[in-house]
């Protein structure tokens, strides 16, 4: 998925959670936005370290959880500096509120928010395979129990103390809420960033024109089209120069479904399409610069195949 396309579907998450706030689906929204987190492969890199940390800290957390505290299923600040995980993010927080400091740095909470996400997901996941996962079954809670309690904790406020003469009411919704802007700010921020740091360089050494489907390699013009229909190694380039960073990989069901017009993509064996596609491209380049420019692409294959241009071109 392209990163425009990763940035888009971010924003209708959260658009998604807001039009369901308060309600059981909001956590269903929550549950899937945590799912295409680690599903798709930019933001699974970019949160890698941080989901791991949050993953350690969620243990943690569960093994010194009364049952009271998972049967609540409570999500607030409050009840998260209370358990043993994250200590030390909490103490910077703390020391920051005795202060009287009330900014603080929105990066480090990234792992707390992600911790939130994954509470969701044990829940939800449990009651989609009505099976309690691991982390909440050392705490004999059933399916009906939990199911409630999930209804429950859509809508609930919670009471946290940020001064010693000052408490504040919690929606843990809104809570859940911020986790997902938090999240999709740091992503969308890293997105945007590397963005900027690109726009305006000058592309024109290696470039692709799709109206003439001509590739040009550093000053060497390579025809693409050599009959009347386009062929799948012009898409192929199609595709890849539309994405924000010509050099990222491009999986072939993507390029097969918005390219080629395969809305069934068979991963099992349509994979092939796309191998014999670039395997013809590569050929076709060797053969135009009398084998000085060799491997042009470089792709795997299978049921998540993919292709992307060979990083000497960079």
């Amino acid at each position: 998925m392209q990163k425009s396309q990763i940035k888009q579907k971010l924003l209708n998450f959260y658009d998604d959670f807001k039009k369901e706030q308060g309600g059981f689906k909001s956590l269903e929204v929550l549950y899937e936005y945590c799912n295409f987190l680690q599903s798709e492969k930019f933001t699974k890199g970019l949160l890698k370290d941080k989901w791991e940390y949050a993953e350690k800290q969620k243990e943690v957390v569960t093994k010194g959880a009364t049952e009271m505290d998972l049967n609540s299923f409570s999500l607030d600040p409050k009840n998260l500096s209370a358990l043993p995980g994250f200590s030390k993010e909490m103490s910077v927080c703390q020391k920051r509120i005795d202060k009287g400091i009330e900014r603080l740095d929105i990066y480090d909470m990234v792992p707390i928010m992600i911790l939130s996400l994954l509470i969701v997901t044990d829940v939800m996941s449990s009651i989609k395979n009505n099976k309690v996962a691991d982390s909440l079954n050392a705490h004999n809670i059933d399916i009906s129990k939990l199911m409630e309690n999930a209804k429950n904790a859509s809508m609930s406020f919670s009471t946290l103390k940020v001064a010693p003469d000052k408490n504040i009411t919690i929606d843990n919704s809104k809570f859940l809420e911020s986790a997902v802007q938090v999240l999709n700010k740091y992503i969308i921020d890293q997105i945007d960033s590397e963005e900027f740091l690109t726009k305006g360089e000058d592309k024109s050494k290696l470039s692709f024109d799709k109206k003439k489907s001509e590739l040009n390699i550093f000053g060497d013009i390579i025809k693409i089209q050599l009959r009347s229909d386009k062929p799948n190694d012009h898409y192929i380039l199609e595709y890849l120069f539309a994405l924000d960073n010509i050099f990222d990989e491009a999986d072939f069901r993507d390029i097969a479904e918005t390219k080629l017009g395969m809305s069934e993509y068979d991963s099992s064996k349509d994979w092939n399409i796309l191998r014999h596609a670039c395997d013809n491209l590569n050929k076709k380049i060797a053969k135009a610069t009398d084998e000085k420019e060799k491997e042009f692409l470089i792709y795997t294959t299978g049921k998540t195949g993919y292709c992307k241009i060979n990083p000497k071109y960079l």
